[in-house]
């Protein structure tokens, strides 16, 4: 006959249980931010709007910059792999680079990111896509609603 387990049963269950290894799931969360500022240094002499925002990943971190300011990408800048969304590499040194995601929107985002950080393209898809939703949502004379924690995983 089979039953309910029994005191013996339901022990082996919880310890097989607890033996599964769990899976750490990567996140993003906003530090600081978003700010309003203006200028994007890594871009030739503007005066551009932007939000400014900083993202802690483990320990890392990952800017990003709105605008809804004119930016035409410069035919130099060469494309990053990523399988799911068109980046741009913008800038780059030894430790970070700065992308451009090519956006048919209004707007457009760059993110800074260490060189070896191999989640860009997870975090650059939770972003927008929750960002997206944000600015469908939110009210546009505020600042734009950085999302606070993304799962990377």
């Amino acid at each position: 006959m089979i039953g309910a387990p029994g005191r013996v049963g339901y022990a082996l269950l919880m310890l097989l249980v607890g033996t599964i290894p769990l899976v750490a799931q990567e996140r993003a969360v906003l530090e600081t931010g978003p700010e309003l500022r203006r200028g994007l240094i890594f871009l030739p002499v503007n005066v551009l709007d932007h939000y400014w925002g900083e993202y802690s990943v483990g320990d890392g971190r990952i800017v990003v910059y709105y605008t809804r300011g004119y930016v035409s990408p410069y035919l130099d800048w060469p494309e990053a792999p990523c399988n799911s969304r068109v980046l741009l590499r913008v800038a780059s040194n030894a430790d970070r680079e700065v992308l451009f995601l090519v956006n048919v929107e209004s707007w457009h985002v760059f993110v800074e990111a260490p060189v070896e950080f191999e989640s860009t393209c997870a975090f650059v898809d939770a972003f927008v896509r929750r960002f997206r939703y944000f600015l469908e949502v939110g009210n546009g004379e505020s600042p734009p609603p950085f999302p606070a924690i993304l799962s990377l995983g």
